[in-house]
């Protein structure tokens, strides 16, 4: 990783991610009210949920590598 710390654009994002955020989401408003919608909320909801599913799959087709007793 230290070509990405003496990178200055890598850095700047990084001590600045929510003002690019902020950024992004005032152009998007400003195009299109409605698609703030689909380009913060939907990937948003998709991305919490994404975590849960990936456990639930897990927990019902895995393996378990040691006899634990229990049923997850």
């Amino acid at each position: 990783m230290p070509d990405l710390i003496r990178s200055k654009f890598h850095v700047m994002l990084h001590q600045y991610h929510w003002a690019v955020s902020i950024i992004f989401f005032l152009l998007v408003l400003a195009i299109d009210p409605l698609a703030v919608f689909y380009a913060y909320f939907v990937p948003n909801v998709i991305y919490g949920h994404s975590g849960g599913f990936i456990n639930s799959i897990n927990h019902m087709f895995g393996y378990r590598t040691y006899n634990t007793g229990d049923n997850s």
